[in-house]
């Protein structure tokens, strides 16, 4: 098979473009580690407060929604206590602090610090972070009983948990928001 000259330039092109993303993250990367927890309280979240502005195209093979519509009809956007939130899907203090650390952000067994990164970097550029997604459904740790389990933004939760944010929105199917209304503490 026969490669031209304009498919290789292409290829290299985009090659070199992927290692300079790649530098640059890693540049980003080094420079976040070394910074204290004021400079991660200093970061202004701006989170999509509407359903129909959420950006779905990403959790399309996440949530097997049909198409936008079926998600604006069946999800909602609500505004909740961290901590509360995280106590009905955590249930103890310590394991909270083990998984959502409020005084540890980097270098976790349980993050990716490459998507921490990418995460701050997306947040400096002043664009509106999708909430996280809870959803109360069974899973490999439940004993066949339906528990609230974060679907989609543990990176978003973890560093809202940092940096100190009382409540924070989240996506929630409606029928599982009543569900977590009917258990979640006042």
């Amino acid at each position: 098979m026969d490669i031209s000259k304009e498919e290789l330039e292409a290829f290299n092109k985009k090659y070199m473009l992927q290692q300079e993303q790649n530098r640059k993250l890693t540049e980003d990367e080094e420079f976040y580690i070394k910074q204290n927890k004021e400079y991660f309280c200093d970061l202004d979240l701006l989170w999509s407060d509407k359903i129909e502005i959420v950006d779905t195209e990403f959790l399309f093979g996440k949530l097997e929604l049909v198409d936008s519509e079926d998600f604006i009809n069946s999800y909602t956007i609500v505004l909740l206590n961290l901590h509360d939130t995280l106590k009905v899907y955590l249930e103890t203090q310590k394991r909270i602090e083990k998984i959502y650390s409020s005084k540890k952000l980097w270098k976790s067994i349980r993050r990716n610090d490459r998507k921490l990164t990418i995460l701050i970097n997306y947040i400096n550029s002043n664009k509106t972070l999708c909430p996280p997604v809870i959803s109360y459904r069974i899973n490999e740790h439940s004993s066949n009983k339906p528990v609230f389990c974060v679907f989609d933004g543990n990176h978003r939760i973890a560093l809202s948990r940092y940096i100190g944010l009382e409540e924070i929105p989240f996506i929630i199917h409606k029928s599982d928001w009543l569900e977590l209304q009917r258990i979640m503490p006042n």
